[in-house]
Protein backbone atom coordinates (compact mmCIF):
# COMPACT_ATOMS: atom_id res chain seq x y z
CA UNK A 1 0.00 0.00 0.00
CA UNK A 2 1.37 3.39 -0.99
CA UNK A 3 1.50 5.96 1.82
CA UNK A 4 0.71 9.61 1.20
CA UNK A 5 3.17 12.24 2.38
CA UNK A 6 2.29 13.59 5.83
CA UNK A 7 1.99 17.17 4.55
CA UNK A 8 -0.59 16.08 1.96
CA UNK A 9 -2.62 14.18 4.54
CA UNK A 10 -2.60 17.16 6.90
CA UNK A 11 -3.71 19.50 4.14
CA UNK A 12 -6.56 17.23 3.13
CA UNK A 13 -7.70 16.75 6.72
CA UNK A 14 -7.63 20.50 7.38
CA UNK A 15 -9.62 21.22 4.24
CA UNK A 16 -12.17 18.59 5.24
CA UNK A 17 -12.57 20.26 8.62
CA UNK A 18 -13.03 23.62 6.94
CA UNK A 19 -15.67 22.20 4.58
CA UNK A 20 -17.49 20.54 7.47
CA UNK A 21 -17.37 23.80 9.43
CA UNK A 22 -18.93 25.63 6.49
CA UNK A 23 -21.80 23.12 6.35
CA UNK A 24 -22.52 23.44 10.06
CA UNK A 25 -22.18 27.19 10.50
CA UNK A 26 -22.85 28.45 6.99
CA UNK A 27 -19.58 30.39 7.05
CA UNK A 28 -16.02 29.53 6.33
CA UNK A 29 -12.95 31.13 7.78
CA UNK A 30 -10.13 30.09 5.50
CA UNK A 31 -6.75 31.66 6.01
CA UNK A 32 -4.54 30.39 3.18
CA UNK A 33 -1.34 31.65 4.77
CA UNK A 34 -1.82 29.00 7.46
CA UNK A 35 -1.45 26.37 4.73
CA UNK A 36 1.25 28.18 2.72
CA UNK A 37 3.86 25.54 3.49
CA UNK A 38 1.51 22.92 2.07
CA UNK A 39 0.27 25.02 -0.84
CA UNK A 40 3.41 26.80 -2.03
CA UNK A 41 6.39 25.03 -3.47
CA UNK A 42 10.07 25.43 -2.79
CA UNK A 43 11.32 29.02 -3.22
CA UNK A 44 7.73 30.34 -3.19
CA UNK A 45 5.85 32.49 -0.71
CA UNK A 46 2.14 33.08 -0.29
CA UNK A 47 0.84 36.53 -1.26
CA UNK A 48 -2.64 37.83 -0.54
CA UNK A 49 -2.50 40.29 -3.37
CA UNK A 50 -0.34 40.27 -6.43
CA UNK A 51 -1.35 42.10 -9.55
CA UNK A 52 -1.45 39.77 -12.48
CA UNK A 53 0.16 36.35 -12.93
CA UNK A 54 1.51 37.48 -16.30
CA UNK A 55 3.46 40.21 -14.45
CA UNK A 56 5.56 37.67 -12.58
CA UNK A 57 9.19 37.59 -13.62
CA UNK A 58 9.95 34.33 -15.40
CA UNK A 59 12.60 32.72 -17.56
CA UNK A 60 10.39 33.59 -20.55
CA UNK A 61 10.31 37.33 -19.90
CA UNK A 62 13.57 37.87 -18.03
CA UNK A 63 15.14 39.91 -20.86
CA UNK A 64 12.27 42.43 -21.09
CA UNK A 65 10.64 42.24 -17.64
CA UNK A 66 11.94 45.60 -16.38
CA UNK A 67 11.32 47.49 -19.63
CA UNK A 68 7.77 46.30 -20.36
CA UNK A 69 5.04 47.79 -18.17
CA UNK A 70 2.76 45.34 -16.45
CA UNK A 71 -0.97 45.92 -16.83
CA UNK A 72 -2.32 46.20 -13.30
CA UNK A 73 -5.87 45.19 -12.53
CA UNK A 74 -8.17 46.38 -9.77
CA UNK A 75 -8.74 42.83 -8.60
CA UNK A 76 -6.14 41.18 -6.43
CA UNK A 77 -5.26 37.56 -6.79
CA UNK A 78 -3.87 35.53 -3.95
CA UNK A 79 -1.49 32.66 -4.37
CA UNK A 80 2.10 31.57 -4.47
CA UNK A 81 4.76 33.77 -6.01
CA UNK A 82 8.50 33.32 -6.33
CA UNK A 83 10.63 34.51 -3.44
CA UNK A 84 12.89 37.49 -4.08
CA UNK A 85 15.85 36.47 -6.23
CA UNK A 86 13.92 33.65 -7.92
CA UNK A 87 12.00 33.56 -11.18
CA UNK A 88 9.32 31.23 -12.52
CA UNK A 89 10.45 28.47 -14.86
CA UNK A 90 7.11 27.98 -16.60
CA UNK A 91 8.24 24.81 -18.35
CA UNK A 92 8.54 23.12 -14.95
CA UNK A 93 6.20 25.37 -12.94
CA UNK A 94 8.81 26.03 -10.27
CA UNK A 95 10.83 28.98 -8.98
CA UNK A 96 14.53 28.85 -9.74
CA UNK A 97 17.47 31.23 -9.37
CA UNK A 98 17.52 33.72 -12.21
CA UNK A 99 20.92 32.55 -13.47
CA UNK A 100 19.59 28.97 -13.69
CA UNK A 101 17.15 29.86 -16.49
CA UNK A 102 17.98 27.90 -19.63
CA UNK A 103 18.12 31.08 -21.75
CA UNK A 104 20.30 33.16 -19.43
CA UNK A 105 24.03 33.15 -20.06
CA UNK A 106 26.13 34.70 -17.26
Amino acid sequence: MKHLPVRFVLLVSNLFLLDYSAMVTGTILFRPELFADDICGENEIFSYCYANPSCEKSCDNIDVWESVPCIRTKNCLSGCICEQGYVRDKSQGICILENMCPRVRH
